[in-house]
This record gives structure tokens, C-alpha cells and sequence, in this order.
């Protein structure tokens, strides 16, 4: 037993001289203000507690399952989901990750490696930054300015003057762009005055209620009753390319947070619904203009890349940054960019070789600099000889509908087979049973 006499405990000996160390059993202790010969018995504790290694298996098994609800969240993207799909996919790696990597020098270290690998692939698929600051350009800058004098490719710079400033207009020229897309624009006077001081007198407006679109060419407008949201036109540039330009800037997002409100959820909801609406008419209206040629769309979308509301674009279009975008290419905000608002989108007849993003002095929007060429046709499209339509199938002779068939009549009967007079009459089969 151990004896504790004045608060300090001593191991004493047991009748057959076997020390006990940490007995669970009790144990006598005697106080420090009583006689040193008192004692008196303290039960020992005897209650259980949960190990450690169960512990950090439970948060390893709640970050794998916070990676796999999240991945299914933003694969899907449904509309009652809005407000978690909404924010970047990286929010939710976070806490994933801490739990994760607190755990990689402790058992279990299989379990935490293999939530480390479901979160890495995670952010491979959903997260477009691991992609681009791996990317290069596929056209060196030489041989973009010769494609471009040679009327086979385009810069669009597309930025946001926040509130109509045009130093944000001529910052943005700076960039040499043949086509500029501005979102809350100046005023049209000044839109005027500023395309004539950055392209001279070649240059050419098409003025919209929030969006103005300015050429280096020939513009011509294309109205679009009651999308306030959109201005359309038909660009021919001055160095032979000619181009449909759709500039949007559609209705802004909801910034609040506040997940444990249900009136939040609905109104992620509702904002959703409203964008995908705009973005179907943006796909309507690309429909008509992809007729005759090439078609962009360029402005800010006020929702992240690969949102569900603007599924609607992609049978005609694609994403440049996607196809062409190096660096980190978020625009919003300005001097901490998390999510990707403003974007180019282009038809399949231009492929994006080089889609930045650059910082701006003023805006709080960065700016967007797009370098597209012309999409040459492979070998194998060029050589092959054109399709020669297929003919019709051919048509197969009318015959009558045979006569309804009535009870108690065989099909023998009913359609008798037509015999020549010289044949001879057709004997009975007869059948082994």
C-alpha cells in the first residue's frame, strides 16, 4: 500500500515484502494537520476515458466526410445548396486540412494520409488556381502580335470602372486592346471622348445602360429590349477580324453570411435563379449572332467560375481562363482576389493562348486581358474529302392491311395460298405425334 503521512506518500512494504505501486485499490493518506500516526483511507479513482487514438480517428473520418459532401455539393450545384456552393471550394478545405494534418504524426497516420489525398484531389478538380499557376501560354507573345497583324487573333480587355470612373477606361487601355468591354461605364459623352482619345478616329461605341463596348473598327449596336443587363454589337475590326461582342453585367451577389438563417438560404436561392435567367437570354441571343461568325461574351458575371447559373453557356461557349488562363486569374477584390467574377467566354471558332488577370489602381475589380487567335482545323479535317449527303432509304411497296382475323379461324384459313391450275393437289402433313 502506499502510506501518506503529512501530504507526502511513501511506499511501504507488504507482508511478503512486495512493494505496490499505483494500486488501483485504496490507499491510505494521512493529513497534514492531524498526528503523524492518523491515517485515513482515500478511494482510489476508477472512472474510463476514451483514448486519444479513437479521438483523432474520429476527426480524420468527419474531414473525409466533409471532403466528400463537398465535392458532391459543387458537382451538382442544386439551387437549395446555393448558399454553400456560392463561396470558393477552398472555404471548406480549411478545417478539412487542420484536422488532417494534426494527425499526420500521431496513429492513425493511414487514415490522415489517405483524407490528405481525398482533399488534395479535391482541390485538383474544383480548384482552378492549382491548374493555372502551373500553366504557360501556348503562344509566345511573338508569335500572337504576328497572328494578330495578320488578322488571326485579338485582345479584349474587359474592366469594371466601379461607378463610372474613366481613369479605370484609360488604365485598362494601356494594355493595347482592339476590343474594351467597360462595366458601370461612364457616362456616354465620356465613353465617346475617351474611345476617341485612346484609338483616334477609327474607333467606335456601342453604348448600353450599365455596359459600353469600344472598338478599334467599325461597331455596329445590337438593341436588346428590356436586358438593361447586356449590350450586344457586331465588331469589324481594322485589321479584318470581325467578331460578335455580348458585354454583361449581371445582377450583383449576396454578401451576407449567415448560414444559420433560413431567410439567407432563400435568398441564395432566389439570386441564383435571377442570374441563370440573364445568362439564358446571354445564351439566346449568342445562339443568333454565332450564325454569322465568331461570338464573345466579356464582363463581370458577379458569381464564381463554374457556377450551376451559367450551365446555360456551355454548349455554344467556354471559358477562356479555363482553356488559356496562367497565373492566379481572380479579379474579386482588388487587392485580396478570392472568387472570379469578371470572365471572357468564346465560341469554338477562337482558342484563348494567354487570359491574365492584372491589378488596377483604381477599380475594385481587376482587370481582364484575353489573347485570342482563330482555331485552325487539324490535318485530318483538312484532308478529308467533304460528306456527300447520304441518299434517302428506300420505299417499301404499299400492301393492303391483311383482313381482321375472326374467332374460330386459323391464319391458313384466313390468307389461303394462291395455287396454279397445273399444280397438284397438296397432301395432308402428317406429324410424328
Amino acid at each position: 500500500m502506499r502510506l501518506c503521512r503529512n501530504g507526502v506518500a511513501s511506499n511501504v512494504p507488504r507482508p511478503g515484502g512486495e512493494l505496490a505501486r499505483d494500486s488501483p485499490v485504496p490507499y491510505l493518506q494521512g493529513p497534514a494537520s492531524s498526528s503523524p500516526n492518523l491515517l485515513r483511507v482515500i478511494p482510489a479513482t476508477t472512472g474510463r476515458t476514451v483514448p486519444r487514438s479513437r479521438l483523432r480517428l474520429v476527426a480524420v473520418v468527419a474531414s473525409a466526410a466533409v471532403c466528400l459532401l463537398a465535392a458532391l455539393c459543387y458537382t451538382a450545384q442544386p439551387d437549395p445548396l446555393a448558399a454553400l456552393t456560392h463561396l470558393p471550394p477552398w472555404v471548406w478545405a480549411v478545417p478539412g486540412l487542420i484536422l488532417v494534418v494534426w494527425q499526420l504524426r500521431r496513429p492513425p497516420r493511414r487514415a490522415a494520409f489517405a483524407a490528405l489525398l481525398l482533399w488534395v484531389l479535391y482541390l485538383g478538380v474544383f480548384e482552378e488556381e492549382t491548374r493555372s499557376l502551373l500553366r504557360r501560354p501556348t503562344m509566345s507573345v511573338k508569335a500572337f502580335d504576328e497572328a494578330r497583324a495578320q488578322g488571326k487573333g485579338l485582345r479584349l480587355v474587359s474592366a469594371n470602372c466601379a461607378g463610372g470612373q474613366p481613369g479605370v477606361a484609360l488604365e485598362a487601355a494601356g494594355y493595347d486592346p482592339d476590343i474594351l468591354v467597360l462595366e458601370e461605364s461612364p457616362p456616354d459623352q465620356a465613353v465617346a471622348d475617351l474611345a476617341a482619345q485612346l484609338f483616334g478616329g477609327s474607333a467606335r461605341v456601342a453604348q448600353g445602360p450599365d455596359v459600353a463596348i469600344i472598338a478599334r473598327g467599325q461597331v455596329a449596336h445590337i438593341p436588346r429590349k428590356g436586358a438593361w443587363y447586356l449590350t450586344a454589337a457586331r465588331a469589324a475590326l481594322s485589321s479584318g477580324v470581325t467578331v460578335s461582342v455580348i458585354g454583361a453585367h449581371l445582377t450583383p451577389p449576396v454578401f451576407e453570411l449567415g448560414l444559420l438563417s433560413s431567410d439567407y438560404w432563400r435568398a441564395q436561392q432566389r439570386n441564383r435563379k435571377i442570374r441563370r435567367d440573364q445568362t439564358q437570354e446571354i445564351a439566346h441571343l449568342a445562339a443568333e449572332l454565332a450564325q454569322s461568325g465568331p461570338a464573345i461574351l466579356a464582363g463581370d458575371l458577379n458569381c464564381p467560375a463554374g457556377d450551376a447559373s451559367l450551365r446555360p453557356l456551355l454548349p455554344l461557349l467556354h471559358d477562356a481562363f479555363r482553356e488559356g488562363g496562367v497565373g492566379w486569374g481572380n479579379t474579386v477584390l482588388n487587392e485580396y482576389p478570392v472568387m472570379r467574377f469578371d470572365q471572357v467566354w468564346c465560341s469554338g471558332e477562337l482558342r484563348a493562348v494567354r487570359v491574365r488577370s492584372v491589378r488596377s489602381r483604381i477599380s475594385d475589380h481587376r482587370i481582364v486581358v484575353a489573347d485570342l487567335v482563330a482555331r485552325e482545323s487539324t490535318k485530318e479535317e483538312r484532308a478529308a474529302p467533304p460528306l456527300a449527303p447520304s441518299p434517302p432509304p428506300p420505299r417499301r411497296p404499299w400492301r393492303a392491311p391483311p383482313p381482321p382475323r375472326t374467332a374460330g379461324t386459323s391464319p391458313s384459313a384466313r390468307r389461303p395460298r394462291p395455287q396454279s391450275p397445273t399444280a397438284s393437289p397438296r397432301r395432308p402433313t402428317r406429324y410424328p405425334w
